[in-house]
Parts: structure tokens; sequence; C-alpha cells
């Protein structure tokens, strides 16, 4: 076995494991009805309309509440509408990417497998987080939590010395660049 693919493998055994920790308390959530602040905010962004949350988005020093959650709101209500099970089925991917998220910066701070799967399984799955499994309109933390988490992965990979052309290709790859006018 080649020694990248070796180095990988405790990587994808820990996603599974995690993967399937997460669903295993996660699945009863997609089953549930919306809480009461959804209507409320899909009502509130749908009144904006698209343009207004995008350029709200992109104007982040702007005092509008949350646009990022409101492109989550008008995307999947565009599509499914009022169907309760797309809105949790993305809000818990959300919340899952976060966890491997935070699996891959503890590994890249401790290089420890042990230690990166501990952390991760604290993101996982806890007490704490039934609110956020159960209520997508918990949205705003959850995409808050990955972002955040996404921010430090690459910070953290800068900072070790593995540059950020592993996230941001586009950006990096000096022959694209040359291309441009």
């Amino acid at each position: 076995m080649p020694p990248a693919t070796r180095n990988r493998l405790p990587d994808a055994a820990a996603l599974l494991l995690l993967l399937g920790y997460f669903l295993y308390y996660a699945r009863p959530a997609l089953f549930t009805h919306f809480a009461p602040d959804d209507m409320m905010n899909i009502a509130h962004y749908w009144a904006r309309g698209w343009w207004h949350n995008l350029v709200d988005c992109l104007t982040f020093w702007s005092a509008q509440y949350r646009p990022a959650g409101g492109l989550y709101y008008l995307s999947i209500y565009r599509i499914f509408k009022l169907n309760p099970l797309p809105y949790h089925a993305i809000a818990l991917a959300f919340l899952f990417g976060g966890t491997w998220l935070g699996y891959l910066v503890s590994r890249l701070l401790t290089g420890s497998f042990a230690i990166a799967v501990a952390t991760a399984i604290l993101f996982c799955a806890q007490a704490n987080m039934v609110d956020l499994f159960y209520g997508t309109d918990t949205i705003y933390d959850i995409l808050a939590s990955f972002f955040s988490m996404l921010a430090l992965l690459l910070y953290v990979r800068a900072r070790t010395g593995g540059g950020y052309s592993q996230y941001s290709p586009v950006v990096n790859d000096h022959r694209l660049l040359r291309r441009c006018p």
C-alpha cells in the first residue's frame, strides 16, 4: 500500500466512525416539524427577496439580520417549499461538517489521531446539542460554527506550513492567474 494511502486510512475510518455516531443521534431529528421561529424567519427573508439577501451577505458590515440564514431559508424554500425534511437535512449536514472540521483542526494541532477523534466526538453529539439537532431555527449558530471552524482550519493549515493551496487552488494556482487579462 502506498504511504499516502496508508496515512489517509485513519482519517477515513474516523470519518465513518463519526458519521455513524452522529447519525445515531441525529437521524430522529430529520422527522421533526418546524420550530415556531422558522415561519417568521422564512417570511422575513422571503419579503426581502433574493437580491437584498445576497447583497446583505456581501456587505457583511451592514446591520442586516443574519443574511447567511436568509440564503439558507430562501434556497430551501424555493425548491422544497414548507417540507421540513430538507431544512433539517441541510442543517445537520452543516453540523456534521463542523464536526469534521473540528477533527481536522485538532489533528493538525496535536498530531494525534486519538485526540482528534475525542475532540470530534465532543463536537458531534452531547446532551447540549439537542436544540441544534431538532430546531432548524438554530441554523444561524450552526452556520457560524461551521464557517468559524473553516476559517480556523485555513489559518492553522497556513501556519503549519501547509499553505492555502489545498483549499483554494483557483487563487493560488499561478498558471490560472497568468491566463487572466
